[in-house]
């Protein structure tokens, strides 16, 4: 089946190469100075054509990419699409037919293309989940969204591979968003990007009052610093203890005339102190490890009243269609 697709989307090949060649002589150029680049352009397009038929679909993909860096079409990115088909990444060729569509629409000339690359966009629908990200009103200034680290836009939907994604977000004066989403194959969900203005500090509250939790933090950590001290002293006066009774006692076997009582003290504080000194010192680390996290992770505290929730998408398509989201606005 996959190698019928293939001869059929091959079968726009002179479609393709024709758009591309109107396309180019039509485009308004502000006077080049050599026409090399749009010539080689086409002979690099041609050449790509070869690699994708041969099954040379990174190669191809990669040529067809460079042509685009000198003319988009509608014909280059419907090549750009049947290349990652080819590769199996249905995400990357879902955006590349998009973009043919979408360019197609204006060019009368690209018409074929153009219903080509929505064919394989509804074969591909059952593919890939669909996300589209929306920003409140009024939006910030500057935002930049991330999903997965890729800079991607908002208002229109954004092709991606079924699975979980992150969904991060930023714009000067607001507190950074971040939301993870696990989206199924077909499925089609909306996110609302909430960049929400960074809180001012009111002018009356005094600087040392806005930490209330500092003295508290660092509290942890003294008493953690306290117990494990405490188990070092313990330790030590058990080995002393141990050292004097080894001494006084060679081998287990007291001397006559010991003073058996002070021995017998001496062997009880022993074994008391060992025990006792190895549970402060556990104590002691574990609650100085407790207090150096909570003071690592002060800043990154959870916004009062913005706690990450799961949250259910709305607007799935189809029978396995679903969405849930893990939003909240961290600082």
């Amino acid at each position: 089946m996959a190698r019928v697709l293939r001869r059929t989307a091959l079968a726009t090949t002179g479609l393709a190469c024709a758009a591309l060649a109107a396309s180019v002589a039509s485009a308004q150029v502000p006077a080049p100075a050599d026409p090399d680049p749009i010539a080689a352009a086409r002979a690099l397009f041609a050449q790509a054509l070869g690699d994708e038929e041969a099954g040379r679909f990174a190669l191809a993909l990669d040529e067809f990419q460079r042509v685009r860096a000198v003319r988009d079409t509608a014909a280059v990115e419907y090549r750009i699409g049947s290349c990652y088909e080819g590769l199996g990444q249905p995400a990357p060729a879902f955006r590349a037919y998009l973009a043919a569509q979408v360019l197609g629409a204006s060019d009368p000339l690209a018409a074929d293309v153009s219903q080509a690359a929505a064919d394989r966009l509804d074969a591909l629908g059952k593919q890939v989940a669909r996300l589209t990200l929306t920003m409140p009103s009024p939006a910030p200034p500057s935002p930049e969204v991330r999903v997965d680290d890729r800079v991607v836009e908002t208002g229109g939907p954004t092709a991606l591979a079924p699975g979980r994604h992150v969904v991060t977000a930023t714009a000067p004066g607001a507190l950074p968003f971040r939301s993870e989403i696990a989206l199924t194959a077909g499925a089609q969900v909306s996110l609302t990007v909430a960049l929400e203005p960074v809180p001012r500090p009111r002018a009356d509250e005094p600087a040392s009052e806005r930490d209330l939790m500092a003295p508290a933090r660092w509290l942890v950590v003294g008493g953690g610093a306290a117990l494990v001290a405490t188990s070092a002293v313990l330790l030590i006066v058990r080995h002393d203890d141990i050292a004097d009774l080894n001494r006084a006692c060679p081998g287990g076997a007291c001397p006559s005339g010991a003073n058996e009582q002070d021995l017998e003290s001496t062997r009880h504080r022993a074994q008391v102190y060992g025990p006792v000194g190895v549970a402060c010192g556990v104590a002691g680390i574990g609650l100085a490890a407790a207090g150096i996290y909570w003071m690592a992770t002060a800043r990154r505290s959870v916004v009062a009243g913005r706690m990450p929730a799961i949250v259910p998408m709305v607007g799935m398509v189809g029978e396995r269609g679903a969405g849930l989201s893990l939003a909240g606005v961290l600082r």
